[in-house]
Formats: C-alpha cells, sequence, structure tokens
C-alpha cells in the first residue's frame, strides 16, 4: 500500500465528500483543525481554511501562528467562537 502524505489528505477528503455527497468541495469550504505545524501547512496546497489550535504537546503559540492559520485558538473552551470560524 502505498504512503499518503499529509499533504495529499485534503484532495482526498474532498473526493470521497464528493463521491458520498454529491458535491464538490474546495478552497474555504474544507477545514483542517489541528495542533501541529504540519496539521496547518496540509490544506496549503488546497488553499482550505486552517484553524490553529494549542492543546497538543507540540503547540507553541508563536510557533502555530508563524504558519498563518485563519484563525488560531489557545483551547476550544470558545466553543461558539470556534464553531464561527468554521462556518465563517
Amino acid at each position: 500500500m502505498p504512503t499518503i502524505t499529509c499533504f495529499e489528505l485534503p484532495a482526498i477528503a474532498a473526493a470521497r465528500a464528493r463521491s458520498l455527497l454529491g458535491k464538490d468541495f474546495s478552497g474555504k469550504n474544507i477545514v483542517i483543525l489541528g495542533d501541529t505545524i504540519f496539521d496547518i501547512r496540509c490544506g496549503s496546497s488546497l488553499g482550505v481554511k486552517s484553524i490553529a489550535v494549542g492543546t497538543g504537546h507540540a503547540s507553541d503559540e508563536s510557533v502555530l501562528r508563524a504558519e498563518n492559520p485563519d484563525f488560531y485558538f489557545s483551547d476550544f473552551s470558545h466553543t461558539k467562537r470556534v464553531i464561527q470560524a468554521i462556518l465563517e
């Protein structure tokens, strides 16, 4: 089985969603939410919305913000704001 990189995952997820739902998802209609620089980088080739959250063991705020995510949250305590960021 071939190895899939994190940079290929958004396109695979979009293709699966298209086949399951019959709708195209692209650009900011796709959201990558994660706590590492690799999560933030993984959607860059598709220009998807990235949401960084500082909850992981490798989640230094300045490092995550340096990746220019669309949104940054230190944690999920402000649930309404996180949901707004996803839906925005």
